[in-house]
C-alpha cells in the first residue's frame, strides 16, 4: 500500500487521539458524587460478607441502605443506577438519620443466562431457569 505524502516515518511519532470531553453540569456532578459515596459504603459492607463467606459475590446480596434525611433528591432513578453500580440482587433504600448499610444473602434464584438473582426466575414453565428479561430476549420480545 503506498504511503501518503504527509505520512510520518514511524507510528511512534503520531499524536494520541483526543479524549472525549464529558461536560457534566453541576447537578449531575453532585448526583454522581452522592451515589459514589453511597457506593463506597455498600461495597465495604459487601466485602465483609464476602470475607465471612456469607455471599460469594455481590450479585447474591440484598442490600438495605439508609440514606441521609437531608438527601431530598434521592429518586427511583438514583436507586436503579446505584443498584447497577454495586451489582446487587436488590437495593432497598430508606431515609434515616445516618447513612447505614446492611446486607444479606438473597432468597431469590439465579438466572442461568445473566446470573442475576431476581424474583421472577422460575415463573416460565418452558424456561424455568431464566428471569423475565432473559426470557423476553429468547422469545424475541426485546
Amino acid at each position: 500500500m503506498p504511503k501518503s505524502q504527509d505520512a510520518l516515518p514511524s507510528v511512534h511519532l503520531l499524536h494520541w487521539p483526543r479524549l472525549w470531553v464529558i461536560d457534566y453540569d453541576q447537578a449531575e456532578s453532585r448526583r454522581m458524587s452522592r451515589l459514589l459515596a453511597y457506593r463506597e459504603v455498600i461495597l465495604k459492607t459487601l466485602e465483609q460478607l464476602r470475607g465471612n463467606k456469607t455471599i460469594g459475590n455481590s450479585l447474591e446480596a440484598m442490600v438495605h441502605l439508609n440514606v441521609s434525611e437531608d438527601d431530598l433528591d434521592f429518586s427511583t432513578d438514583d436507586r436503579e443506577l446505584l443498584k447497577e453500580m454495586v451489582m446487587v440482587a436488590d437495593l432497598d433504600v430508606h431515609k434515616g438519620r445516618d447513612v447505614v448499610c446492611q446486607a444479606e444473602p438473597t432468597a431469590w434464584s439465579r438466572c442461568d443466562r445473566c446470573w442475576r438473582y431476581t424474583p421472577d426466575v422460575g415463573t416460565h414453565p418452558d424456561h424455568v431457569d431464566l428471569c423475565e428479561r432473559c426470557y423476553g430476549v429468547l422469545k424475541g420480545r426485546q
